[in-house]
């Protein structure tokens, strides 16, 4: 089945409006794997989808935070390249600011210890003021909510939005470089687990959302260092800081994403360099 599904989505695709792809999410969310998003079109429905959702609307923003939690594992896949995807323009694309992107020098990127999509080494690729303007499109849906599971949904995709972008071209595209964003996925993730240690599977949901916050942010500072005394001032205000990250046991590694246990043990060797006492 799983093979006709695949078959099939184009055609779905081409003929369902944005609104009506609701009904293929469960069907995407339970794929083997992240084949579905080189499907031509189907990331540009659900990101509108997404950005077109109103703070208004309450059922429109929880089926943007559905679409937003299946989304961001997809595009922190290394086998899916954004640059490279078929994406349309944003909805209100003439009204986004920093739409002309001048010439920037892209430094090389070293290859890191947290594994996601490549970076993209060309600071001219047409794609990329593209996703600068899909996050910027998804982080102007997600900044007036409260923080909740919701808004770290939609900032983390945002954010996810971002990761094959050189951090020159987000500081061509966005006015302040996203810098709001950045400051809220800190926060989260310096405050949403502190003093609890252990996973709690009985917090799944909300550990899900954590974790993928802490995979994304961990592939930025890796990569830009650009949020990195951000993370470090937030750690330094808790007692200790090593408990904003939690200990996971081989059984509970074993049952979560292999990127995301990557993370998590990038960020306990991050703390332990940054504030070795925390060993005492």
């Amino acid at each position: 089945f799983e093979g006709d599904f695949l078959q099939a989505l184009p055609h779905l695709v081409r003929h369902l409006p944005s609104h009506m792809l609701g009904s293929l999410l469960p069907a995407l969310d339970n794929y083997h794997s992240h084949a579905w998003a080189d499907t031509p079109g189907l990331l540009t429905k659900m990101l509108e989808l997404v950005a077109t959702a109103s703070s208004e609307d309450a059922a429109a923003l929880q089926r943007s935070g559905a679409v937003a939690r299946i989304l961001v594992p997809a595009v922190l896949d290394p086998a899916v390249y954004l640059p490279e995807v078929d994406l349309g323009d944003p909805p209100g694309d003439d009204d986004m600011p920093g739409l002309e992107v001048p010439q920037v020098v892209v430094a090389a990127a070293s290859s890191g210890s947290v594994t996601g999509p490549p970076m993209c080494d060309c600071g001219d690729h047409p794609a990329l003021p593209r996703l600068c303007r899909w996050a910027q499109a998804v982080w102007l849906v997600a900044h007036p909510l409260s923080a909740d599971e919701l808004k770290d949904s939609l900032a983390t995709l945002a954010a996810a939005l971002l990761v094959s972008v050189p951090h020159e071209v987000v500081a061509a595209c966005a006015p302040d470089g996203l810098a709001p964003l950045w400051t809220y996925l800190v926060r989260r993730f310096t405050g949403l687990r502190s003093g609890s240690e252990r996973y709690d599977p009985s917090r799944s949901s909300e550990d899900e959302c954590w974790m993928r916050v802490a995979h994304v942010l961990a592939l930025r500072v890796e990569r830009h260092k650009s949020v990195e005394d951000e993370v470090v001032q937030a750690l330094r205000k808790s007692k200790n800081p090593i408990l904003a990250v939690p200990v996971l046991s081989e059984q509970v590694a074993g049952e979560l994403d292999d990127r995301v246990v990557e993370a998590l043990r990038y960020w306990r060797v991050f703390i332990v360099g940054k504030f070795p006492q925390t060993l005492d």
